[in-house]
């Protein structure tokens, strides 16, 4: 499945470096986050839309100076 999203906070090619990361420690891969607009993209297994949400979630809670924001199923 791949999730749109949108993070609040980005800053620079540092932050995205730490998201990317995050996520990744999260079972997310292809991460892609894009500077300017805080607009990305993940993907992660066959699982649940809900389910995903929740992993997402759970990666921000590590991440305080981020706020996720508008999480949609793309793929």
């Amino acid at each position: 499945m791949i999730v749109q999203y949108n993070i609040k906070g980005i800053h620079c090619h540092g932050c995205v470096n730490l998201i990317t990361l995050t996520l990744e420690d999260h079972g997310f891969s292809n991460i892609k986050i894009d500077t300017a607009s805080g607009n990305g993209t993940a993907e992660i297994g066959n699982e649940d839309f809900s389910a995903v949400q929740k992993k997402l979630e759970e990666a921000f809670k590590e991440l305080p100076d981020y706020k996720l924001a508008d999480v949609l199923q793309k793929g």
